[in-house]
């Protein structure tokens, strides 16, 4: 809700505004990257990656991966292996135990 009440639209422009702050730093500080997977909600995260990346020029891969952005990249590791990936995660879109199994070459099981 916002201050003054009522709830903000998904694509607000400040809404987006805020939520580029993230694409942006991560541009800044993950280096070039070929793709970046984000889930998608109401849109306004991807929306904030897209204007970023358009505006920096780049020729990232945005990857609209519904709530499980890890998920929809393990289905496609064969196409981004030897790549440089990033995976927006946010909220419940996975068990932080499983995971931490994939920083260390585990990829869960999906059940």
């Amino acid at each position: 809700m916002n201050p003054i009440g009522g709830f903000i639209p998904a694509f607000h422009r400040d809404l987006v505004i805020g939520v580029a702050t993230y694409a942006l730093e991560l541009f800044r500080s993950a280096g070039e990257l070929d793709a970046v997977y984000v889930g998608v909600g109401m849109g306004s995260g991807i929306s904030g990656l897209i204007a970023v990346r358009n505006l920096l020029r780049l020729k990232t891969e945005i990857v609209g991966a519904g709530a499980v952005s890890l998920a929809a990249l393990l289905q496609e590791r064969e196409r981004m292996k030897n790549k440089n990936v990033a995976v927006i995660l946010s909220g419940g879109n996975i068990e932080r135990a499983r995971y931490l199994q994939v920083p260390g070459g585990n990829t869960p099981v999906a059940a």
